[in-house]
């Protein structure tokens, strides 16, 4: 998911999508037929109100689908910091909070729809593209962030990971490392837009400088001719004055 920093994503994936899909981490743990992931950009909050504001889009998705149970839904919450107010409001009414691994928790109550709340912050490195959606990305994390574009050979793959990494560069911009990461060679996935532009300016640029070569070649070929016709003028001129000489013909 690649949203701007003041958007937001609500995706329901439904039971295709999910047979399409091989889950090999915790996030997908908790999926059934059903699961809806709402999606926090850095710096928007994961509110009480933002809560009830997905858990009745749950219920209407499942009243406009004849084929949908409420049990067949789950929810997914995704924020790059852990939203304290939210979990303690868990706490208060009778949830139970499981932490499945490193930044994923599985939030549980009997009679109500399954949620998980993923913190991008601390998710392991098995997480690294999601953890990529941040503007606090570390210098550790966009070099491994680099080393695993770099070993991406499908062509929709490598689509994916440019959408990442170019939304990445623009979230760290200001960043020191960033700024210095120019002009290493380890971080042209992340500015591969730039470097194109930059390779097609040299380009432009050395075939004007070969143009103006041939233009400037031409012109001392052309003046190196004009050069041997005047010699050849004056060799003409001086076999003229001799010849005026031998026959005693005044000049002027």
């Amino acid at each position: 998911m690649t949203q701007e920093d003041n958007e937001e994503t609500k995706t329901a994936l439904s039971e295709n999508d999910i047979k399409k899909t091989t889950f090999h981490n915790g996030i997908g743990r908790i999926c059934r037929k059903y699961n809806i992931f709402e999606y926090k950009s850095p710096r928007q909050p994961l509110s009480i109100d933002e809560f009830y504001k997905t858990m009745g889009y749950a219920y209407l998705y499942a009243c406009s689908n004849k084929e949908c149970s409420i049990d067949d839904i789950t929810i997914t919450f995704v924020r790059e910091g852990r939203p304290k107010k939210l979990l303690s409001f868990f706490n208060e009414k009778g949830y139970n909070i499981t932490k499945y691994e490193k930044g994923i928790y599985h939030v549980l109550k009997k009679d109500h729809i399954d949620i998980q709340v993923i913190v991008t912050r601390e998710l392991g490195n098995d997480y690294l593209w999601l953890k990529a959606l941040s503007d606090n990305l570390t210098l550790e994390d966009a070099i491994r962030l680099v080393q695993a574009a770099e070993k991406e050979t499908d062509i929709e793959g490598r689509k994916r990971i440019e959408s990442i990494l170019n939304l990445t560069s623009r979230l760290n911009a200001n960043k020191d490392w960033m700024k210095e990461g120019k002009d290493m060679q380890a971080f042209r996935y992340l500015f591969e837009d730039e470097f194109k532009e930059k390779d097609k300016r040299i380009e432009d640029l050395s075939e004007q400088l070969q143009s103006k070569d041939e233009q400037l070649q031409n012109q001392s070929e052309q003046l190196q001719s004009k050069d041997k016709e005047v010699k050849s003028l004056k060799e003409e001129i001086e076999h003229l004055k001799d010849l005026l000489k031998q026959n005693k013909i005044a000049m002027f």
